[in-house]
């Protein structure tokens, strides 16, 4: 959407412009896509170029996520956690920083793990401050 408002394409021709850019096997998609269904407006577009290239992608960061454990150092692991969590929420916005937080003290290493979770972090940002205090502590 962005590059549609900063090159000023009217909302009416955003899925012909993205359907231009489609390359391979995308746009031998588009192609069966276009026969069976029209180009159409682009929130059912969007919806379904989603469903058919994006579907296992949210499974598999939510798998990813839930299994992360820590096995380096806490900036590692944060960057790690950051990225599926931000890949997540893509998909997904109605996780909120309750379950995050809990996902993110959950993967810490046990010594770590323990004094980040007595803080009671509100936010991943506060998790990963507290846990990198806490490697220090230990080292």
């Amino acid at each position: 959407m962005d590059y549609f408002e900063l090159c000023n394409i009217d909302e009416a021709f955003w899925a012909t412009a993205a359907a231009l850019n489609m390359d391979g096997n995308a746009a031998k998609w588009l192609q069966v896509y276009k026969k069976q269904h029209g180009l159409g407006d682009w929130n059912t577009f969007i919806s379904a170029v989603e469903k058919k290239f994006g579907a296992n992608d949210y499974r598999d960061a939510m798998s990813e996520l839930l299994e992360l454990k820590q096995s380096d150092t806490v900036e590692e692991y944060a960057r790690a956690f950051e990225n599926l969590q931000f890949e997540i929420s893509m998909y997904n916005d109605g996780f909120d920083d309750t379950f995050f937080v809990s996902q993110f003290v959950k993967g810490l290493k046990l010594d770590i793990s323990a004094g980040v979770r007595a803080q009671v972090p509100k936010d991943v940002d506060e998790a990963i401050l507290l846990a990198k205090v806490q490697q220090q502590v230990l080292e």
